[in-house]
C-alpha cells in the first residue's frame, strides 16, 4: 500500500527494487520506534525475545548436536546485533542478509558509500566483541 500511495516520489532512472528496500527500511524503524515506546510502558523485558530451540529447528535431523550448535549460534548472533548501533545494524543486515551491493546500500541509506563500508566495519568489529564477551569466539556454523 505505501509503494502505490507514494508512487509519484519515484524518481524516473532510479532501481524500483532501491526504492522498494527504502520504503521497508522506513516502516521497519517507524515500527520498531513504536514497540520501543510500547515496551516502555508496559516492561523492562528484552526488545527482541529468544525463540526457542522447537520453533528455530535445524534441517540437521541426522545429527541433533550440530542442529543445538547452530541454534546457539543464532542466538550469540541476534544478541550480538542488538548490542550493535542501529545505522551499523541496518548496513549489516542489508549487506549480509540481504546480499545488497555497498552502492545498493548507500542509495537507500541516502549516505555515500564509504560511510557504509565503514559502519560495515565498525559493526562487524562492534559483534565481534560481544561476542567474545558472551563467550562466543571460536568460528560459527553456517
Amino acid at each position: 500500500l505505501r509503494v502505490l500511495s507514494k508512487a509519484d516520489r519515484f524518481r524516473e532512472g532510479s532501481r524500483f527494487s532501491t526504492w522498494l528496500y527504502q520504503i521497508a527500511l522506513n516502516l521497519c524503524r517507524d515500527h520498531r520506534r513504536r514497540r520501543r515506546r510500547w515496551l516502555r510502558i508496559v516492561s523492562d523485558r528484552d526488545e527482541l525475545p529468544e525463540r526457542s530451540a522447537s520453533t528455530d529447528q535445524s534441517c540437521d535431523s541426522d545429527d541433533p548436536s550440530r542442529g543445538v550448535e547452530k541454534n546457539e549460534a543464532r542466538i550469540a548472533v541476534r544478541r550480538a546485533l542488538r548490542m550493535i548501533p542501529a545505522e551499523q545494524r541496518e548496513v549489516l543486515i542489508l549487506k549480509e542478509y540481504e546480499g545488497l551491493k555497498f552502492r545498493e546500500i548507500a542509495e537507500i541509506l541516502g549516505c555515500p558509500e564509504s560511510t557504509v563500508k565503514s559502519r560495515l566495519y565498525y559493526g562487524l568489529e562492534g559483534m565481534r566483541q560481544a561476542m567474545v564477551r558472551h563467550g562466543v569466539s571460536r568460528r560459527i556454523p553456517r
